[in-house]
């Protein structure tokens, strides 16, 4: 699982065999879904739905910012091709393209989609064999001599800049918990839709990837610092119908009282800085011809503020219905 945002997820397989893979994992999804169908909370009886999408191709995997922030993300047409196969889908579908379907090479059924025979209904597949071990969890070393304590002290520092600014204090303060609860607190919520930063992927292609990724960092680096300016946190960089999506916000986990005033003003300096980059940046990656645009949304409220996953994966987020309509005012 590469990112979780609170109602969507982006999961990506590798093996020879990914396309079959990846559809095993869908069809166990919803079938896991069948235990959420009626959910019992103190606001009364919520059912739960899920539309999974498909895709397989090539895409750009790359670690960008600095010591400071990092993000993992990826790139390219195929994996916005995978955002707007899952927007065709209704709940309950799982989605795939013909390129995709016709390699996978085990007992498989699949029906067109009426309305767009570029995809297929998943309706079945041979089922997955067991694993042959659980998923991994990395554990620092519990026994504390010098070697360990500098191993761990090390670890730390690859992984801080991974980390919304303020988590860490925050974990160190009580080591020994297991999660930092959920909470609902006022967040200004951000994002913005960039489009262009595919085509640098697609049209360098293979044997370019040190042009693509000091490209691609120039963008993020200059929009986390406009973010960090004003005391937000940049919380991922994420696949969209066209383009990459970026959210930030203000307010979670480090609250200020002029949240709302803080992410306008990050958002005009993401503009400006913006400006200059779609400028600059075609020359620096040697596509004069390359078309950069990008476009934001903010909102303000009540949002769900934590950690979300299990014990081995885990991601902090934001969620709820100012999450989503900032989405909206971005499209």
């Amino acid at each position: 699982m590469i990112k979780f945002g609170g109602d969507a997820l982006l999961g990506m397989f590798t093996d020879p065999d990914s396309a079959v893979q990846a559809v095993q994992a869908a069809m166990k999804m919803q079938a896991a879904m069948s235990d959420f169908t009626k959910t019992q909370t103190s606001q009364g009886v919520f059912s739960l739905q899920m539309k999974i999408g498909l895709r397989w191709g090539r895409f750009f995997a790359a670690q960008l910012g600095s010591t400071q922030t990092m993000e993992y993300a990826l790139f390219g047409s195929d994996v916005n091709a995978a955002a707007a196969t899952e927007s065709a889908a209704v709940a309950g579908q799982i989605l795939l393209n013909q390129e995709m379907a016709g390699s996978i090479d085990v007992p498989f059924k699949a029906t067109p989609l009426k309305d767009n025979a570029q995809y297929l209904i998943v309706e079945q597949i041979s089922p997955a064999p067991p694993l042959s071990h659980p998923p991994v969890s990395p554990r620092f070393p519990s026994d504390p001599t010098p070697e360990n304590l500098l191993h761990a002290v090390e670890l730390l520092d690859v992984l801080a800049p991974y980390l919304p600014a303020g988590l860490l204090n925050r974990a160190a303060a009580d080591p020994h918990a297991a999660s930092l609860e959920g909470e609902h607190r006022l967040v200004s919520v951000l994002f913005a839709n960039v489009r262009g930063l595919d085509d640098i992927t697609d049209q360098l292609g293979p044997g370019q990837e040190d042009r693509i990724v000091a490209t691609l960092n120039r963008y993020f680096t200059a929009m986390a610092e406009a973010i960090h300016r004003f005391g937000g946190v940049v919380n991922k960089i994420d696949l969209y119908d066209h383009g990459n999506k970026l959210l930030a916000f203000f307010g979670a986990p480090l609250a200020h009282e002029d949240d709302a005033e803080r992410a306008v003003r990050a958002a005009l300096a993401m503009q400006e800085a913006f400006e200059q980059l779609s400028q600059s940046l075609p020359a620096e990656a040697g596509l004069p011809d390359l078309q950069l645009s990008q476009q934001t949304g903010i909102t303000y409220g009540y949002v769900f503020a934590g950690y979300v996953g299990t014990s081995w994966r885990r991601e902090y987020t934001v969620m709820g219905d100012e999450v989503n309509l900032s989405a909206r005012l971005m499209s």
